[in-house]
């Protein structure tokens, strides 16, 4: 009769035991293979140090960003440990954006911003069981161009033209939310900050220009977990 009760009280502790197991492994978990799609608020601009056309002793300096949609896409693997998740990722975006700076005079440079590769890590915690709230942080590497009109009431063509990419860092954070085991939403904050890229003009090569880019980006995403 003891051996009997003694049985039935283990098989009820295991029971107990392994409910909360159970429960957990059927709840969110934010590990795997990730893919999403992303769009939001883009802002691209930039600093231009530019010899003045006029004075070569002298600079010129301005800056300007521009506003736009932005969108991409981004792929990734986490792990979670209790309630600590990391995780690398890569992804791809663009915005096509761009804004007009008048230089000097009638000059006018126009910058305009294109895609943009970046790759990172990030680490975040689970709150409430299925949100995370994340930091990261990696390389970007941007593609953008400046065309420089010398004189734009004369309707010329663009007389020099810059076209190309700049690495760099970007840092940022942001809400996860896991609405099923394989589904996701996202709302996160990225600034990225592009290398300077310093050239001369080919037409004239007393005229020297410096370009420093950046982007601010408040973006949502959708995407499913593998």
């Amino acid at each position: 009769m003891k051996t009997s009760a003694f049985a039935v009280l283990l098989a009820a502790t295991a029971s107990v035991a392994a409910t909360p197991a159970a429960a957990q492994e059927e709840g969110p978990n934010f590990t795997g293979v990730r893919f999403e799609a992303r769009a939001g608020w883009d802002s691209f601009g930039g600093r231009i140090a530019m010899t003045d056309p006029d004075d070569t002793d002298e600079t010129i300096t301005v800056s300007s960003s521009r506003d736009k949609l932005g969108y991409g896409a981004e792929l990734g693997y986490d792990v979670q440990l209790g309630p600590i998740v990391v995780g690398a990722y890569a992804g791809v975006d663009n915005s096509s954006s761009a804004t007009c700076l008048e230089i000097a005079g009638d000059d006018l440079g126009c910058l305009e911003s294109g895609r943009n590769l970046y790759a990172g890590a990030r680490a975040g915690v689970v709150v409430a069981g299925n949100l995370l709230v994340y930091g990261r942080g990696g390389y970007s590497r941007g593609r953008y161009s400046l065309a420089y009109d010398d004189d734009v009431d004369a309707g010329a063509s663009p007389v020099w033209v810059i076209a190309d990419t700049a690495g760099g860092y970007h840092y940022g954070g942001g809400l996860e939310m896991a609405f099923t085991p394989n589904l996701y939403g996202r709302v996160e904050y990225v600034r990225t900050r592009y290398d300077r890229l310093e050239t001369v003009n080919p037409v004239d090569d007393d005229l020297a220009v410096g370009i420093r880019t950046r982007r601010n980006q408040v973006t949502a995403g959708l995407g499913l977990r593998f």
